[in-house]
């Protein structure tokens, strides 16, 4: 059905009923509404008449708000959607959690990666964005264990670090020239005052985002 919120008077509108809302009126292009929904219906996402975030439509609940630009000729689009103050269900089609083993590694089996390398891993979650964490394993604890660099004797640099990468769509996990890690007090790494260590078994913990790539 079709909510015109293009005729409406105020710029600020809150929509009623259950009916799925295909269309919001015409109105010259750039014009704004603020909309509070009172209750629960179905925003029908359109890529060119109803453009809403992430290209999927939503299901409202009472006190969502969205903010809508007019492209004019009966188009609009969402620049912004929230969810009520009581928080929308998880769902993981949008936001999830994983962990990687870099140089060939298992949760049982975790490989070790050496000073002054690069490893590829494949994305988790192909054709989303992710962020990452790198973590080595060291007298029975997993930590991160931060970035030290100097050039006081030479080019020298300890840690791991992991990023993501979109194409092609992968994970890298690059350790520092000199080793993998050194003292916390330096690094600002998780694992206290430890020795600097050459190579150590490694993971990388990734979240999967809500953007598409």
């Amino acid at each position: 059905s079709t909510v015109d919120i293009g005729d409406a008077t105020s710029n600020v509108i809150a929509i009623s009923g259950s009916n799925a809302i295909t269309a919001l009126g015409t109105i010259t292009a750039g014009a704004r509404r603020s909309v509070r929904f009172l209750g629960s219906l179905v925003l029908t996402h359109n890529p060119t008449s109803l453009i809403l975030p992430g290209g999927a439509s939503i299901t409202t609940s009472a006190n969502d708000t969205a903010d809508f630009l007019s492209l004019g000729g009966g188009n609009w689009i969402c620049l912004d959607y929230t969810y009520r103050s009581s928080g929308k269900p998880f769902d993981p089609a949008l936001a999830d959690f994983a962990i990687v083993y870099p140089n060939g590694g298992s949760q049982a089996s975790p490989a070790t990666v050496v000073a002054n390398s690069r490893y590829v891993v494949n994305n988790p979650f192909p054709g989303f964005r992710v962020m990452c964490k790198a973590e080595i394993f060291i007298s029975g604890a997993w930590f991160d264990p931060g970035w030290w660099t100097t050039n006081d004797s030479g080019n020298l640099a300890y840690g791991v670090r992991a990023a993501h990468i979109e194409n092609p769509d992968r994970v890298i996990v690059q350790t520092g020239l000199s080793a993998v890690a050194v003292r916390g007090s330096l690094s600002g790494g998780a694992g206290g005052e430890i020795s600097s260590a050459a190579s150590a078994p490694c993971r990388v913990q990734v979240w999967k985002l809500k953007g598409l790539i």
